[in-house]
Parts: structure tokens; sequence; C-alpha cells
């Protein structure tokens, strides 16, 4: 979007930038991010007019709409698919575009909670739903077992030597650190634990 600034500012020779001009840098701009497009169309707008005086406002929005992506997978509580797990995240991670670095968080964050949900939570089922939007990953876990929420777990006190500390409570610890966001409630008889990196998709 833009003002009527841009086609209308005026060379030195008087002639205008023009509708055909922008839609010819547009083009060529095709596909870049929108910061890199309005960057664009100014350095061809200042190489049009030089040192012409500015006789009306210039103002531009470029707008980048992000299309949510979801994939999901349900399988048995088993440490048996643990490796299909493994498999689906970082395939999808991947063909969202995120970098090795992002993927093998997630893979981290992702063994500690399955691990939990395998072995102490007894439920038949777990779903893992993968969303990317604009701002970012989110992976949800959700599952028919018994009620718990690890984020009611105190931080372990990792200045103490491991023989001091009280067991429990470094797996939800790590996910933390890794994770910008981690949320957990109880919905419809199910566990759902939400960790999200803000991340940039494109």
């Amino acid at each position: 979007m833009y003002t009527d600034g841009v086609t209308e500012a005026t060379s030195a020779d008087l002639e205008l930038y023009g509708e055909e001009r922008l839609q010819t840098v547009l083009n060529r701009l095709s596909g870049r991010q929108p910061q890199e497009i309005l960057e664009g169309v100014t350095a061809d707008l200042q190489l049009f007019v030089k040192n012409s005086p500015q006789v009306d406002d210039i103002t531009m929005l470029a707008l980048k709409i992000m299309q949510i992506e979801s994939r999901s997978l349900t399988l048995t509580s088993s440490d048996e698919n643990t490796e299909e797990v493994r498999t689906f995240i970082d395939g999808t991670l991947e063909k969202i575009g995120c970098s090795e670095k992002i993927r093998t968080q997630f893979l981290i964050a992702s063994d500690e909670v399955l691990s939990n949900i395998f072995l102490y939570s007894k439920s038949n089922s777990v779903t893992l739903e993968i969303k990317a939007d604009g701002g970012g990953i989110s992976l949800t876990f959700s599952d028919d077992g018994i009620p718990f929420d690890p984020l009611s777990i105190e931080d372990p006190d990792i200045s103490l030597p491991i023989e001091e500390r009280d067991p429990g409570g470094l797996g939800i610890f790590i996910i933390k650190k890794l994770m910008d966001e981690v949320s957990y409630e109880y919905l419809d008889y199910r566990n759902t634990l939400i960790i999200r990196k803000k991340v940039s998709i494109h």
C-alpha cells in the first residue's frame, strides 16, 4: 500500500515516477521480506528523483500474510514410539523452515516431556500437534493420563552439588530454559502441555 506521493514523485525533468515503474520494481523484489521491499522501492525512488524537491508525502506499507501450518500425530504412550515422534518433529520443523539449532532445542524439550508421559502418566495415547505462525512455533502434547502439572514443581537449585539437590524437576527446568513459553492445563480429561519458541519463519 502506498500514497500517491510515491507514484507522483517528480524527477528534475518533471517526469512522474508512475505506476509502471513502481510495478517493475515490485516485480523485481517479488518474494523478498516486507522490509527489503520497502527499502528497494525507496532506493529506486531516490535514484529517480535525485535532488528534486519532494512535493508530497511518501508513505508505504508492506504486509506479509503468514499461513498457519499445523500437523499432528497420535500414538500409543510407549517409549517404543520415541523414534517415530522424533522423526515426526524433526521432519515437520525442517519443512517449516526451522534451523538445525531450533530443531535440536525442540527435540531435547520433547524428549523430556515424552519420557515423563511414557513412564509416569499411565496414559493410553498421546497426541502431538505442531503449529507455526508469524509469531513462532508451538508444540502441544496432549495425553489422557493422570492429571499432573509439571509447572507446579519448583526449579531445582542448580548451584548445589548434584548429591545435595532434591530429586525431580530438572527436566521441566531444562524445557523452560530452552523454550520462550511453557504452559499447562487439564482440559477435557487430558493433560495439555504447550511449549513455544518465538522464531521467524520464512
